[in-house]
């Protein structure tokens, strides 16, 4: 009698621990940048939405995902081609994200408008601190823009969970204007 006892509280410990782990996994979110977009071109002047939207990811295990995304904050850096092909960051957004439940979607559009015609790179990073502990790190902008920021290209960019990049051609006004005087190069309203 006395080895089934001990038998039966073993077991029962197991499961029990079983339950615990796979929940412990599951209770993390991933952020991804599901939507990021801007007209290819418009004339300087002229303003316009720059629309993001970040997902909370939920898991497709079999546990429930049961937490939710820490709140943190998204940012906006918008960098200028210059003459010699490289790109100077000219000016920066930062602004809170809302917490996400499971599969809940973020939506944001910030109002932006250029003083200066030529070439513009606009990267979007979710959880710009990386103040979110997620269930997946190795899918972040960390593990793939080596170099900085900065250094990115055309022919370099790429999309990650919490990274997205797009390009915009600020056009001249009809007269040939380049410039809008007294205006900055990147206007966030």
């Amino acid at each position: 009698m006395r080895k089934l006892i001990t038998i039966f509280l073993l077991s029962a410990t197991l499961v029990f621990t079983s339950s615990k782990c796979c929940d412990d996994i599951l209770v993390l979110c991933d952020l991804a940048v599901q939507l990021f977009q801007a007209p290819q071109s418009i004339s300087i002047g002229q303003s316009f939405n720059l629309v993001s939207e970040v997902i909370n990811s939920e898991s497709t295990n079999r546990c429930e995902l049961t937490d939710i995304a820490q709140t943190t904050s998204n940012l906006i850096d918008v960098f200028f081609e210059n003459a010699a092909g490289g790109w100077d960051l000219v000016g920066s957004a930062p602004f809170n994200q809302d917490e996400l439940g499971p599969s809940e979607v973020f939506s944001s559009e910030s109002p932006l408008t250029f003083g200066q015609s030529g070439n513009y790179r606009l990267d979007f990073y979710t959880d710009a601190p990386d103040s979110v502990n997620e269930r997946n790190e190795t899918n972040n902008d960390a593990d793939i823009l080596t170099g900085g920021r900065v250094k990115m290209d055309k022919e370099a960019l790429q999309k990650t969970n919490n990274y997205a990049s797009l390009f915009i051609t600020v056009l001249p006004l009809p007269d040939g204007t380049t410039k809008l005087e007294g205006k900055p190069i990147v206007e966030f309203k």
